[in-house]
Parts: C-alpha cells; structure tokens; sequence
C-alpha cells in the first residue's frame, strides 16, 4: 500500500534527515580529534635527519668544527695523521706508510702483493676524542674479486682495549663480498659482544657517513640521513676513542690491487644546551 504524504510530512522528515546528519557529522569530528599516532617504522625505514634527534632523553647539543682534512696536499699529513709501520691485520701481510698516497683532493690506501706479501696500510687520527662528538667522512671501496680486502674507518680506544672499551667501524665493507654490497656498521662493546647494521647499498660507490657519539647514544648517518640508532647506554662506549682509516687484509694472497678512496674528514665536538 503506498504511503501519502502532504507537504508539511515531507518537510518533518527533511527536518530530522538534516538533524541526523548534523549529529552524524559531529561524531564523527570526535571521533577524528585525537592525536593519530604514526607506525613504526621497520628497520629499513629512513628517518630524516632533525638537528637534534627527537625523544625526552636527547638534549640539544650545539656543535663546533673541530678538524677538517680535505687531502688537498700531495701527500699525508704526519702532524695530524700517524701512519702504521706494522704487521698487518691478524698478522695477513704489513701495513707500511708507503701504501697511502694524496691525489687530485682524495685520499688514497693501496693494497697490493709486494714480495709475496700482502701491503696495505692503516693511519689514525693523533687526536682522541669522547662525546659528544661527531666523525663525518666520504669514503669508498673498490671491489675485491679475490676477497682478501676489508675496507673500514672506525674508531679505536686511546687505551688499545676493544673487550673493555669498544670500536666502532663505522663504515666496514668486509671482505666476503667481491661487490661491496651491502657493507656494515659495527658497534662493539664491553665483554666482547657487538651490533651490527647491514647498509643495502653499494660500498664502491661514494657514501657519506657519520657517526654522532652522545654520552647515552649512538647515531650512524648515511648521505645526511639517520639510519640506525642505539639508544642502550651499554653498548655506547665511554672512554675516549680516536679515527682510524684502514685497508684489512684477511688473507696472505691477493690478486691485483684494491683501492680504498676518502674525499674528506671532519670531526665536530659538541656542548649541551641548558
């Protein structure tokens, strides 16, 4: 049966159809004026960089360059840089001065068999720093096909103790990896433990990297970007640690010569704000 309706029952039922939606419409505006809160990101996520990383436990720190190398001379320079005269890393080959050389603004190890030895080379930085600090660099590694070289810039303690002071390499292309893809951070810390974080990109090409050392974190930065953070204050060293650039050999024999490149080197310190 239909239903008639005069002018005025339509008019009554337009009025509550507008009311319902009004009210419709105000639930749903609470509803939406909470705060949203964001996912998290995974491990793969890029965070952009802020000038001082978020969070009720980083405090603003104001940064003053400290050392700048840009290699633009013709070679090393000894009152900044100490060169080893060694045997080399696990005792594979030696580490002599005469494998670094400074060409058209670059820094430059060369690892090469010289009388059946493997020669490469390994310098540290003659100043020992403790955070905050930062240690920036651009640094890459050409690609092994024999697998005995390990690119790495890193930082050693003044005391020479790993197990009880740390290393940090920052920047470690390993040797297993003819390309260079991916290459790894490393943290280690005391009792001999580490972390480890898998950059998945190519070390062979340039890559800007930076380590941001606070009192209760660590910050690794690749092409301006944070990438991965440790926030456990037992992993993060506390005595004072120096920059080393190196060229591992992990082997006796190596065919060819391997290459690693730094375009420059700066290092920040840093002061909390109040």
């Amino acid at each position: 049966m239909l239903r008639k309706f005069d002018i005025a029952g339509l008019s009554r039922i337009w009025h509550h159809a507008a009311v319902c939606g009004v009210m419709l419409s105000l639930l749903l505006s609470c509803k939406g004026s909470g705060p949203e809160i964001p996912p998290a990101p995974d491990s793969g996520t890029v965070i952009p960089t802020p000038p001082t990383p978020p969070g009720p436990q980083q405090k603003e720190i104001e940064w003053t360059l400290d050392f700048e190398d840009n290699f633009n001379g013709s070679s090393v320079n000894t009152a900044d840089w100490s060169m080893y005269n060694s045997a080399g890393h696990s005792g594979h080959g030696l580490r002599r001065p005469s494998a670094y050389s400074v060409k058209d603004g670059l820094l430059v190890v060369t690892a090469q068999m010289i009388d059946d030895k493997v020669v490469s080379g390994g310098m540290r930085h003659r100043k020992d720093y403790l955070y905050p600090v930062r240690f920036e660099f651009k640094a890459r590694c050409e690609p092994d096909p024999s697998l005995a070289m390990s690119g790495v810039v890193l930082t050693w303690p003044k005391s020479g103790t790993k197990e009880e002071n740390g290393e940090m390499d920052v920047f470690e292309t390993g040797h297993s990896n003819a390309s260079r893809k991916p290459f790894s951070t490393f943290i280690h810390y005391r009792g001999g433990k580490q972390v480890q974080f898998k950059h998945e990109v190519d070390a062979s090409e340039w890559q800007e990297m930076a380590l941001e050392w606070r009192e209760d974190a660590l910050h690794i930065y690749r092409g301006g970007k944070i990438v991965w953070s440790i926030t456990d204050k037992n992993k993060v060293p506390d005595t004072m640690h120096h920059l080393c650039i190196q060229l591992d050999a992990f082997k006796d024999t190596m065919e060819g010569t391997v290459r690693m490149y730094v375009d420059y080197v700066r290092i920040y310190t840093g002061k909390y704000k109040n």
